[in-house]
């Protein structure tokens, strides 16, 4: 109990280390903070076995990062700007941002060019199919101009989509049916156990970019 309890903390304060105070540039940080992250991982697979509680401490993981705008990637921001577009009635798929600057709507959809100061392909049309822009307007409109609150939206949809890999009642043996078989060639169904179930939940790559890094 003390080893798992200690190399939750481990790993938490790894992943706040990363999600909150990285920046982009600090290179010896950041593989210094992803290495002992893969490092703890190693452990953690090996020793939480319990279906339920990979799945609940993975959740845990993922929260730590609820409330960390992303600096290691800055694709969100294409997602704040769609998302902006889309609740004032405009389409993202024919609307260039550097040309869309000029408009005069622009301050009236975008408030300020923060945004549009951190996109990192202004002169391309949008590439995010209509399932992401559905949520990207959503969270657009429950933010109501917020960045932030934006970002945390975001994150919540990410987090609400491993919900249905929670692992069934204790009478069950599968962890998580519908993603077994699914991992790749090499890797053994998350069904399969426990620990190729941590595999998953516990990837520091996955909660980082994925969670982290939206």
């Amino acid at each position: 109990m003390i080893k798992k309890l200690s190399l939750i903390i481990i790993f938490s304060c790894l992943i706040i280390g990363l999600g909150y105070f990285t920046p982009r540039h600090a290179f010896g940080q950041l593989f210094g903070l992803y290495s002992a992250l893969f490092v703890v991982y190693f452990f953690l697979v090996k020793t939480i076995k319990n279906p339920r509680e990979i799945f609940f401490t993975g959740i845990f993981f993922r929260l730590l990062l609820l409330f960390s705008i992303p600096a290691l990637s800055d694709d969100f921001y294409r997602f704040v700007w769609d998302g902006r577009l889309l609740i004032n009635g405009l389409n993202p798929y024919t609307i260039l941002p550097a040309e869309f600057i000029q408009s005069p709507d622009f301050q009236a959809v975008m408030g300020d060019k923060s945004i549009f100061q951190h996109l990192n392909s202004p002169n391309y049309y949008t590439v995010y199919p209509p399932l992401n822009q559905f949520i990207f307007a959503i969270s657009a409109w429950l933010s109501q101009g917020s960045l932030f609150w934006n970002v945390v939206v975001l994150r919540v949809f990410i987090i609400l989509a491993t919900v249905p890999e929670a692992p069934p009642a204790p009478r069950g043996g599968a962890f998580s049916p519908s993603l077994s078989g699914r991992v790749g060639v090499g890797f053994p169904p998350l069904g399969a156990g426990g620990a190729s179930g941590a595999l998953y939940h516990f990837n520091p790559l996955i909660i980082i970019e994925l969670t982290g890094n939206l």
